[in-house]
């Protein structure tokens, strides 16, 4: 006994040209409804991990300035202007010169390779701190912190802030 075909026309054996023409015009239509929003998506990831990246970073200084109290660790920012091609960077140092409380190249040691936020992802970070104090934070062995820093990363509004706090040393991520 022969089974009857289920085709629309009896010997086709695939797609017609209109219906490829609405399938591939289907597709088109939402991938373009959906670009949009990945787009943001995208944009708010790659804050959120800078920002988290750079808490990890001075949680492990602070750490390290806490494992061993008689020395104590610091956290450097370099970040340039938003027109600088240069990328932004975050490095950790161990404080060999005592009583200066800042990174001196050449004397201090680094502890860490560098955290490297690439310029090309267009993220612009920007560090508040306190007048008379430069772009650093050393961790004592108690692990508070000799200054309060915040560091804010903008991506095309996409705002993160990391703050550390002077008196503990707590380190904290706030998304805006």
């Amino acid at each position: 006994m022969k089974l009857k075909e289920n085709r629309p026309y009896p010997g086709s054996a695939g797609w017609t040209a209109m219906q490829l023409v609405i399938t591939v015009c289907i597709i088109l239509i939402l991938s373009a409804i959906t670009a949009r929003p990945l787009g943001g998506l995208i944009r708010r990831i790659r804050v959120q991990n800078a920002a988290d990246g750079i808490k990890h970073f001075i949680m492990n200084a602070r750490m390290r300035a806490v494992a061993s109290p008689d020395r104590h660790c610091g956290v450097a920012f370099r970040f340039h202007a938003a027109t600088s091609k240069r990328d932004d960077s975050v490095f950790a140092f161990l404080d060999t010169s005592p009583g200066d409380n800042l990174y001196t190249p050449g004397v201090d040691q680094l502890y860490l390779s560098a955290f490297v936020i690439p310029r090309k992802q267009g993220i612009t970070a920007v560090m508040a701190v306190p007048s008379g104090l430069t772009g650093e934070v050393l961790f004592r062995g108690d692990g508070s912190a000799t200054a309060s820093v915040k560091v804010a990363l903008n991506l095309k509004g996409f705002l993160d802030t990391v703050d550390v706090l002077a008196s503990t040393g707590r380190v904290k991520v706030s998304k805006h």
